[in-house]
């Protein structure tokens, strides 16, 4: 099931597992699961429809030619620091300081740039990550290769909560070069329009997009549930007609019911349907992280405080992964309930 956390397009896709539930991807955690790989590398696939990329598959080798002998050791070890930090949900800023050490020593590392740039993402500090993608391009260009789509999307979304919409029409015009058609790219292309008022652009990819999936046999809920995520953060407003639209043709629906009751709270409207929604997904799915932090969430734009803090508190033992948008709420909860303990 796939939800958005508040202030992030990156998409969570979840799968249960002995009643534990595991984050596999966001356009956040994703590097975290891949093994290294190359300039030049074509294996790594998996893009959603809205933009958001699956774990990436590559058995090649993890160094450079250019790593001097000696530091193999080293590299080896910090590498393993960089995937127990990311498995034990680590603060990104941990995990970048290791990244850091890693590319210190193969600077030609295509995945650890990506990885870098990921957790640059996912603090939302948008200019570094902007600089980490930017250098696995100029990696993939120097050796002829083609980069992996996700750099393009990710390296947009940057670009795009900066508001640097020209920067963003070029990146999805340049991966499209190596994707041509790719839904991400279209469809964040139409987002980019939209955002600058190119209304007819965008309606024209849309429904470019629209007729893509169709033709891959997604329903008409689905397609309207993708539709709802891609406008999420530049027409909430939008994006919630959109997920109605789904919910209505599909209302048992625990993700559709969730997407529908984050874009609500986010918005701080219509608080007690979105609350309702929300109660009615946890009781067929009681330990889903996602949809206990949006319920705290809920509690939280209603300023109940200690109830919010608890439903978020859940949420956190139960992702296995760092939470960039937990930790900012729980660090919001946890400041008020301060306050009022000192009145």
């Amino acid at each position: 099931m796939a939800y958005f956390a508040e202030k992030s397009l990156i998409l969570l896709i979840v799968v249960k597992n002995t009643k534990k539930y595991l984050a596999v991807i966001t356009l956040s955690v994703l590097a975290a699961v891949a093994p290294v790989c190359r300039a030049g590398s074509d294996k790594a696939k998996h893009v959603s429809d809205n933009g958001d990329t699956g774990t990436i598959h590559e058995n090649s080798q993890p160094v450079s030619g250019i790593i001097v002998q000696d530091s193999v050791p080293l590299l080896s070890r910090l590498t393993t620091e960089y995937f127990q930090a990311v498995n034990t949900r680590k603060n990104p800023l941990e995990v970048i300081d290791i990244i850091k050490e890693i590319l210190k020593l193969d600077p030609g590392s295509v995945t650890f740039w990506f990885h870098l740039g990921v957790q640059y993402k996912s603090l939302y500090e948008f200019d570094p990550a902007i600089d980490a993608f930017e250098k696995c391009l100029d990696l993939h260009v120097e050796s002829a290769g083609r980069p992996m789509v996700q750099v393009y999307v990710y390296m947009g979304y940057c670009y795009h909560m900066l508001g640097f919409y020209k920067e963003e029409s070029k990146i999805y015009d340049d991966g499209s070069i190596h994707y041509p058609d790719h839904p991400a790219l279209v469809g964040r292309q139409a987002i980019c329009y939209y955002a600058q008022g190119k209304i007819r652009d965008a309606d024209r990819l849309l429904t470019e997009y629209q007729v893509y999936w169709e033709g891959k046999g997604r329903t008409d809920s689905d397609i309207y549930h993708n539709l709802g995520i891609l406008f999420l953060e530049t027409d909430n407003l939008k994006a919630e007609r959109y997920f109605r639209s789904a919910l209505n043709l599909d209302p048992d629906n625990i993700e559709k019911q969730g997407s529908l009751a984050r874009v609500l709270i986010s918005m701080g409207v219509r608080m007690e349907e979105a609350m309702k929604l929300l109660k009615e997904a946890l009781e067929i799915d009681p330990d889903n992280p996602i949809l206990l932090h949006m319920y705290g969430w809920g509690y939280f734009r209603m300023e109940e405080y200690t109830l919010a803090k608890d439903y978020l508190l859940k949420a956190e033992n139960l992702y296995t992964d760092y939470n960039h948008n937990l930790k900012l709420h729980l660090d919001k909860t946890e400041e008020i309930l301060s306050i009022k303990l000192l009145r």
